[in-house]
This record gives structure tokens, sequence and C-alpha cells, in this order.
């Protein structure tokens, strides 16, 4: 029997010692495929295919789950605008700072990490009744997320709650990054809000008013109806053009604001890592003519927007100067009107209005 009890002992240690170096070879495969699929997905993203890069990086990173796949992940996230994702995969991977692949690139890990959370903000969303079902954007909650502080991208979020035997609400709340919003929905049994409208209460009469001593009125005179109607007509015209500049100015504004993230957005790859390279004071052959569509774009919005507001005013005082019953002075006309602007600190510019 001790015999029998000492060969099978000594038959498991063999099998243990066996399958150690099979192990060992499993997990150099593993570690050999995240890497060879890690220089698949740089050789996409230097090539502006950053889309098609993301599922290669998510098969090396769900292969080998360590830092180095952890932050290949999460750069491409963030390079597609996942900034939720991309936060969740650069701190897992900075949370191992000895590991010699984060240590070299630790700084740049670093400001990657830093530009996502700016971009991140939290909802804590709670209901009654208990378990009812919250969806955002049309995805469903787990139960155990309600309460929590979830990270979600910045931007607006659609918030659906449903219940049996409730009436579902919803809400769109607008996430910014770098802050928190908290929202609690109490359903509402159905049928509980169905109260017949009651009709309309009766509004007593007004008494009749004695009338008054009659006062004569005099007509002013006024200007010959071909005056006002040349005036009428390029009031408008005025008009028409200052909303043509408007809308001008505001179309250069949004072109300015897409030269300008492409501007900042644009990156170079250093080392297997995309870095934003036109942030400096000498700017590379790819970043001059971003900057200067970007000049571009603003200054003609600047213009749009000055010429829009010449041409109000002066759309704003032919149409005072061909109203009715206007004369050549404000003695004839029995009334003096003004147009008056004012700095406005609210919208930085001047506010004009016409005072009488």
């Amino acid at each position: 029997m001790k015999k029998a009890w000492r060969l099978a002992f000594c038959l498991a240690a063999i099998a243990a010692c066996a399958a150690l170096p099979a192990r060992s070879a499993w997990a150099a495969t593993a570690a050999e495929q995240a890497e060879a699929l890690i220089r698949q997905g740089v050789q996409l993203r230097s090539q502006d295919q950053t889309a098609r890069a993301l599922p290669i990086f998510e098969k090396a990173y769900g292969i080998s789950p360590t830092p180095r796949p952890a932050a290949q992940l999460g750069l491409c996230e963030l390079e597609l605008g996942h900034y939720a994702e991309a936060e969740r995969h650069l701190s897992e991977a900075l949370a191992k700072p000895d590991h010699p692949w984060i240590a070299k690139n630790k700084p740049v890990l670093e400001r990657q990490l830093e530009t996502a959370r700016a971009n991140v903000g939290e909802l804590a969303i709670t209901v009654s009744p208990a378990g009812a079902d919250v969806s955002l954007n049309g995805k469903l909650l787990e139960q155990d997320q309600l309460g929590a502080a979830l990270r979600l991208n910045k931007g607006p979020v659609e918030v659906v709650v449903r219940a049996p035997g409730y009436a579902p609400a919803h809400e769109t709340i607008a996430i910014a990054g770098g802050k928190r919003e908290v929202r609690k929905f109490a359903l509402v049994p159905e049928g509980s809000n169905a109260v017949a409208a009651a009709p309309p209460a009766a509004v007593p009469a007004a008494p009749p008013v004695a009338p008054g001593p009659s006062i004569g009125l005099e007509p002013t005179p006024s200007e010959p109806a071909s005056h006002t109607d040349n005036r009428r007509i390029a009031a408008w015209i005025t008009a028409g053009v200052a909303a043509g500049a408007l809308v001008f100015g505001t179309v250069e504004a949004f072109n300015a604001a897409s030269k300008r993230d492409a501007f900042n957005d644009h990156t170079s790859i250093y080392g297997g890592v995309a870095v934003q390279d036109c942030g400096t004071s000498n700017l590379s052959a790819a970043c001059r003519p971003l900057k200067d569509a970007y000049d571009q774009a603003i200054t003609l919005s600047v213009v749009g927007f000055v010429a829009a507001g010449a041409l109000a005013a002066t759309s704003s005082v032919l149409f005072v100067l061909s109203s009715t019953g206007h004369a050549g002075t404000p003695e004839e006309s029995g009334s003096t009107r003004a147009l008056t602007c004012v700095p406005d600190v609210r919208t930085l510019g001047f506010g004009c209005a016409l005072r009488f």
C-alpha cells in the first residue's frame, strides 16, 4: 500500500514538472502574438487608419492584458474619441510604472491620460421604484451601476427609465468634461395623471368706463410716399445682406473651430506612440497649412460678424426713417426717435435699441 502511494506521488510530481515548460511556452507564445498585433496596429495608426487599428489592439489586449497592450489600446481609443475607455486603459497601464515600456513612455502616457480625463464627466442616477430599467443612449445599465458615478464621454446622453405599470421617463443630459451630474427619476404609475380638465372659469365683464374728455390730435406732416417707400425697400435689402453676412460669419466660425481641432489633434508617431506635434513654436511642414487655414477662417468670420453688425445698424436707421408719420425734424413729427448702441458685457459686443 505504501509503495502504491509513493508511486502515485512520483507520477503526480513528474506530471507537474512536465506541465511547467508547457505553461511557460504558452505564455511566451501569447506575448509574442500580442506584440505582433501591436506592431500591426501601430503601422495602421501611422497610415491614418486608426479605426482599423482598434480591433487589432483589442485582440492584443485580450490575448495578453499587460501594461503595453493596455496603453496602446488606450491611445487608439483616445484618438477615436472614446475618452472613457481610453481613460480606463491608460490608467491601468500607468498603474504598473515599473514595466520597462511604461517607464520609458510615462510622460507621454500621462499627458494623454490628462487629455482623456478632460473629456470625461460623471453621471449618478437613482430611480424609483427600485429595479426600474435604465438605458443610456439605448444601452441598458446593470442594476449595480445605479447610484454609482458612471464615467461617460462629454456630450449629450439620452436617459430613459422604464418599469412595468409606470409611465416611462426620459431626459437628455449634457455631460461636461470634469463635471458631475446627479439625477433622480421617480416614475409615476400609469393613469395617475389622467385628471379631467376643469372648464375655464368665467371672466367677469369689465365695468363700463365713462367717456372722458376728447382730445383733438392734429395730423403731423409726413414725407412723400415715394421717399418712404424707397427707404423701406433699402431697409429690407440692407437687412437681408446683414443676415447673409451673419450666416457667412457663423459658417466661418464653425470652419475655424474645425481647423483649430485639426491643428490641435494632428499627431505623429514617435517610438510607437502617437504624439500631438502641432503645439510647438516651430511648426512642421504638416502643421503650417493647418495653422494658415485656421487664421484665414477666423479672419473671414470676424469680417462677416462686423459687416453684419454695421449693416444691421444701417437697416434699423432706414426702418426708422421710413416709418409712418416721420418728418424731417423731431418737432414736425411730434416725437423723438434715436438708435442707441451701448457696450454689452454679456456678449462682449454692442447692443443697439431704438428709443422713442
